[in-house]
């Protein structure tokens, strides 16, 4: 995806409210992002986006251990 290297330097913005929206929409790419993000928190040069990346990474590690809520079945009587 084009956006993924865009959103990883803006992780390092000075801009609290870029790094923000750059962690949501890098989240909501989830699997998409991982190895980006796993590269970013291995050799960016910014210490900013080697911590935001590894954060996001471990978001995405709770993500995919935690299963969905499974539907509730419902009784007819």
């Amino acid at each position: 995806l084009p956006e993924i290297p865009k959103l990883i330097e803006a992780l390092g913005s000075p801009d609290d409210a870029a790094r923000s929206r750059a962690r949501e929409a890098l989240a909501k790419h989830g699997a998409a992002a991982r190895e980006a993000l796993e590269q970013a928190a291995k050799d960016s040069a910014d210490p900013e986006v080697r911590w935001n990346a590894r954060k996001l990474l471990r978001r995405l590690e709770e993500q995919e251990a935690t299963p969905p809520p499974s539907p509730r079945l419902e009784r007819h009587g």
